[in-house]
């Protein structure tokens, strides 16, 4: 497993001169990548500074230094895994960002399956089991559905790893803590290989909710050509999922080539216009919905719908993420996995908290560069030539706020990061003035604040 961390840069100051100039830093072992840039914070960042990272920087056009005898810096140091303490947060200094959300443990397989059904909108995941917990809910499931597969996931799994299929429940082990659910047999696929959706959502504010989903992810596909799940191939995860770890051991011809003339990972847009060639996957009824379509009709047809399923994902967990609430500057990107079933409805299988930028496919050398360099952008850190204006002003203490005030808070911000948006799609609030409703239907949440305030 990739061990990453959160470097958190606090105040920096310069030995030699006197300047009013601060220093973007982000440093790897004793080398440091830096630039001088007028009244902008000291940039905090949850990411391994691997290739893709130093390629952003370069092409922003930040120097490069292996010297840091000239700065004195203080930093924190925390495994990328672990959720940064309220004391790491209200050390922060005024102005300054990282790159994680206080509550981002929301997102977690569990904490899905909880937010969801409180929020009455479990029809997004595939039906789910909490264990221990839940275990007589399970056999009474799998009882009543013989014949049934299910998926075991480890709660603190990732790459893959704690999975595995079965029919039988008496192979579930009842005491590990873990999520069960419901297999999803009846997918479309690409080419006869099954395949989910990296989606990335970009979260700016908690106080209250600002996210955005990007408009260019990618299509993850299996390595083996899919059949329905058996005794004799339920082992067998290169073709039931999609996870890397699973799959890359049998990319043949280059690193991502399933078979001569199919890559592994391919381009958002271009799953969806292979989709459009292949419409007789879908059910009758979808078909006929979509007969008359175009090929741009179609695809904006099913990113509208995803779109919505991120959304609906949002307000079942706001409630959480609310609790939450910090006057620091943060923000947080999620790589969400989902799956487009035959009868046109989205699945989302689960959200990775710290989506890692590999560059072994073709579709990431071009997603990932461009999709950090954006993400940074509208989040105040700037890292394109174009000169776009940034908001310099420091957030100030609000430790009540009305729904008027949040509102006002929210317009500015999203004022202040419209101008740096292209491909990030704001999905909430898709209209300001669906703040309102919103905040009134969570006030009793937030943190520190009076149901009369509100």
């Amino acid at each position: 497993m990739l061990i990453q961390y959160v470097l958190s840069f606090k105040v920096l100051v310069q030995k030699s001169s006197v300047t009013n100039q601060q220093i973007y830093a982000f440093k790897e072992s004793k080398q440091t990548y830096w630039v001088k840039v007028d009244e902008k914070p000291i940039v905090s960042t949850a990411r391994h500074v691997d290739d893709v990272w130093k390629e952003v920087f370069e092409r922003a056009g930040w120097q490069f230094s292996g010297n840091t005898d000239n700065f004195i810096f203080k930093h924190h140091l925390l495994p990328g895994e672990r959720q940064a303490t309220k004391n790491f947060f209200a050390e922060m200094q005024p102005g300054q960002v990282i790159s994680q959300i206080p509550s981002w443990i929301q997102f977690s397989k569990q904490n899905l399956v909880r937010h969801t059904r409180n929020f009455g909108n479990e029809y997004i995941l595939p039906k789910s089991f909490l264990l221990p917990g839940e275990s007589d809910e399970l056999e009474a499931f799998m009882s009543q559905n013989p014949g049934i597969w299910m998926i075991a996931k480890a709660a603190a799994g990732s790459l893959g790893k704690g999975i595995h299929l079965t029919n039988n429940f008496s192979d579930i082990d009842l005491s590990k803590k873990q999520v069960v659910q419901e297999y999803l047999s009846d997918p479309v696929l690409i080419r006869g290989f099954k395949f989910d959706l990296r989606i990335y959502l970009l979260i700016t504010s908690i106080d209250p909710l600002i996210a955005y989903v990007y408009d260019d992810g990618y299509a993850k596909l299996a390595s083996k050509l899919y059949q329905l799940p058996t005794d004799e191939n339920k082992d067998m995860l290169d073709m039931h999922l999609t996870n890397r770890g699973f799959n890359e051991k049998n990319w043949v011809r280059k690193p991502c080539w399933l078979l001569k003339d199919q890559l592994a990972f391919i381009s958002y847009k271009e799953a969806l216009n292979y989709l459009f060639t292949d419409q007789s996957q879908f059910s009758t009824d979808v078909q006929l919905h979509l007969k008359d379509y175009s090929k741009q009709q179609f695809v904006d047809y099913f990113h509208s719908k995803l779109k919505q399923t991120i959304k609906q994902l949002l307000l079942a967990t706001y409630e959480g993420l609310v609790n939450e609430v910090t006057n620091r500057k943060f923000y947080a990107r999620f790589g969400a996995d989902v799956m487009l079933m035959r009868n046109g409805e989205f699945k989302i299988i689960e959200v990775n908290r710290r989506p890692y930028q590999a560059r072994l496919c073709p579709i990431e050398f071009l997603t990932a560069p461009k999709l950090i360099m954006e993400e940074l952008n509208i989040v105040g850190i700037p890292v394109l030539s174009k000169n776009p204006i940034y908001n310099s002003s420091t957030p100030l203490s609000t430790p009540k706020m009305s729904v008027d005030q949040m509102i006002e808070k929210a317009n500015l911000q999203i004022a202040d990061e419209k101008t740096r948006t292209e491909h990030f799609e704001r999905i909430f609030p898709e209209k300001e003035n669906q703040l309102k409703t919103v905040l009134n239907q969570f006030a009793s949440n937030f943190v520190n604040r009076d149901k009369d305030e509100l």
